[in-house]
């Protein structure tokens, strides 16, 4: 099928400084501006790449694509290139700031590539989108709207936390025997950056959603892949059961909600690791498979990150 590249603009005036309109658009921060949108911004340095960040979508369902900075004139441009397209720069949002007589001229760029089927439907989409982009940015600037918090959105977070049934549910397990206390193997497994550090070729970071509870049913973690085609995708969940140093179960927020349960339980050479993934059904053999070995790996990870020597 053949793709056609869409190109939707939008310029408008702003009452402020181009250096502090340049402050606001040059951060994830401007991202966040989006309708229905939250930018996660990835922290710390992730090789071959600028500035990381996880955009957040709140449409017909959850979804989240991951941005790159692709190029960045100081003062003046910044463009984000998606890293999750096959391949990677399908879309770009750019963001340019100019200085004009009594303020600054903001103009945005989306750029998309489509399927041609998809053009005009995708087209209209976008016109919908950039304006109160534009709109809310110039007010960011203009101080009449406040900035863009670091944290998710409270009716974000309430609508990923919202439970969802599996159908003809699937269910893989994984268990080992790990030599330490059951509290060692409950902090290792719960913190987010273990599951980086047992998977370093695979997973390019792991942390906490800002805004989401800690340690307690809401609280949300995110885990961005590095795949070899040169993409980062991001996968987030949520706690919705926790019983604190015995077991936890999270939810994909994400289609198809995969449920994992951590199972903690003291035996007489230290303790019981048990992981459990189930989600909607059928499913073929050979997706079983790969789950309960993806399963297997973990739970070894772990039994060799707790049992290193310190």
């Amino acid at each position: 099928m053949w793709d056609t590249t869409l190109l939707v603009e939008h310029e408008l005036p702003v009452e402020a400084d181009p250096g502090q309109v340049w402050a606001l658009v040059r951060t994830p921060a401007a991202l966040s501006a989006l309708p229905g949108r939250f930018a996660l911004d990835v922290p710390g340095g992730v090789a071959k790449t600028d500035r990381l960040c996880c955009l957040v979508t709140d449409g017909q369902t959850i979804t989240s694509t991951m941005h790159d900075v692709r190029q960045e004139i100081p003062g003046q441009m910044i463009c984000w290139r998606t890293r999750s397209t096959e391949p990677a720069g399908k879309q770009s949002l750019t963001l340019n700031v100019r200085p004009r007589p009594r303020g600054s001229s903001l103009r945005l760029s989306i750029r998309d590539v489509v399927p041609r089927p998809r053009a005009i439907s995708s087209e209209a989409y976008w016109k919908t989108q950039v304006r109160p982009w534009a709109d809310s940015l110039r007010d960011i600037a203009e101080g009449r709207a406040p900035w863009p918090s670091a944290k998710m959105p409270a009716e974000m977070l309430e609508r990923c936390s919202v439970p969802q049934p599996l159908k003809n549910p699937v269910k893989v397990c994984a268990a080992a025997v790990i030599h330490a206390p059951t509290a060692a193997v409950w902090e290792t497994v719960f913190a987010p950056e273990s599951f980086r550090r047992i998977n370093p070729g695979k997973v390019a970071y792991a942390g906490h959603v800002p805004g989401t509870p800690e340690r307690k049913a809401g609280y949300m973690q995110y885990v961005v892949y590095r795949h070899l085609d040169g993409r980062f995708t991001a996968s987030l969940s949520v706690i919705m059961e926790l019983a604190e140093g015995v077991s936890a179960v999270s939810q994909g927020v994400a289609p198809p909600h995969i449920k994992l349960r951590h199972l903690i339980t003291p035996v007489a050479d230290g303790s019981r690791l048990e992981l459990e993934c189930r989600w909607s059904g059928p499913a073929p053999r050979s997706v079983t498979a790969d789950t309960a070995w993806q399963l297997q790996q973990a739970v070894k990870g772990y039994k060799a990150l707790v049992e290193r020597p310190a």
